[in-house]
């Protein structure tokens, strides 16, 4: 049973007219004639009275009415599809790690949802081991974050390079200096945010230029971080996007020799397909974080 036949029985019954019908479907009247003829012998039933008006028959009046919910039906499913295949609806499942996660995707994310309204989005919130396991078990689509190594089964596209700034108490020496490098921090005590993938380039960016590291303070996040270097317990290098406490809390300054972090991407299997929704995504996510990057150089060249 073809849908474009039960259309020209709904439109004909509900215009009253066999040429009525045919004149807004666009069809000849042969044709209109033809569609309820093999409807009716599809059914097994007569369905329309003929005469100087069109009546329903008892049969009639039952598919009548069924016909225009599964018409319905059609037409949502339809658009759904049409939906899912433009990008406009799905299930999008992300992964990110901090600081991207809470400094850059929210904003993305209501972008995102203010024009495609009609898809799902599940986020997961891990470091770089969690998120590298949730790919490769192909829990997630895709995530935001970083790599320390190359992995064969996980590809990644570099879209920007974390920007660094170093974060001091107000009453810190080295709020004085005009150029402050890496071997400065040496004997100061560092605050770090756990074991993250970008803390752990930091560490490793400030051993390679200085042959060793400061004492550490370890806290959970970055956000608990800044309020610790706010009460002059020591000081800390952030990527710039979560120096986020007013400036008349903590001092932001650049280090000369380590102002560069790692690089921030998108990660996947290699075997996984992304969703139309989930390439939607990606566009406007490089977009946005393109944007990021030009307004950080245009802040640090100041």
């Amino acid at each position: 049973m073809e849908f474009r036949v039960i259309k020209t029985f709904q439109t004909i019954v509900r215009l009253g007219s066999f040429q009525l019908a045919a004149e807004y479907l666009k069809y000849s009247q042969p044709t209109i004639t033809l569609h309820i003829q093999k409807l009716e012998s599809e059914l097994g039933f007569k369905l329309l009275e003929r005469g100087k008006s069109i009546k329903l028959t008892e049969a009639g009046k039952i598919f009548y009415e069924r016909a225009n919910i599964l018409l319905k039906e059609y037409e949502y499913l339809n658009n759904t599809l049409k939906d899912y295949s433009t990008g406009e609806a799905g299930t999008i499942r992300i992964g990110a790690a901090e600081p991207t996660a809470s400094s850059r995707l929210p904003s993305i994310l209501s972008l995102f949802k203010k024009r495609y309204p009609n898809t799902e989005i599940s986020l997961l919130v891990a470091d770089e081991k969690h998120l590298h396991q949730h790919i490769r078990n192909q829990e997630i689509d895709f995530a935001i974050g970083t790599v320390s190594e190359s992995f064969r089964d996980i590809e990644f596209e570099a879209l920007l390079t974390e920007k660094l700034v170093l974060l001091l108490p107000f009453n810190h020496a080295l709020t004085k200096r005009k150029t402050i490098f890496a071997k400065d921090l040496i004997h100061e005590t560092l605050i770090t945010a756990g074991q993250s993938s970008v803390q752990k380039k930091i560490e490793q960016l400030i051993f390679e230029r200085t042959g060793q590291l400061p004492a550490k303070v370890q806290l959970g996040t970055i956000s608990t971080l800044q309020h610790f270097v706010k009460e002059n317990l020591g000081i800390a290098v952030v990527p710039q996007i979560s120096a986020t406490l007013p400036p008349d809390q903590v001092v932001v300054k650049t280090i000369h020799d380590l102002h560069e972090g790692p690089a921030i991407g998108i990660l996947k299997h290699q075997s996984h397909t992304v969703s139309t929704a989930g390439k939607t995504f990606l566009a406007l996510l490089k977009q946005n974080l393109a944007f990021d990057l030009k307004k950080t150089q245009i802040e640090l060249s100041v």
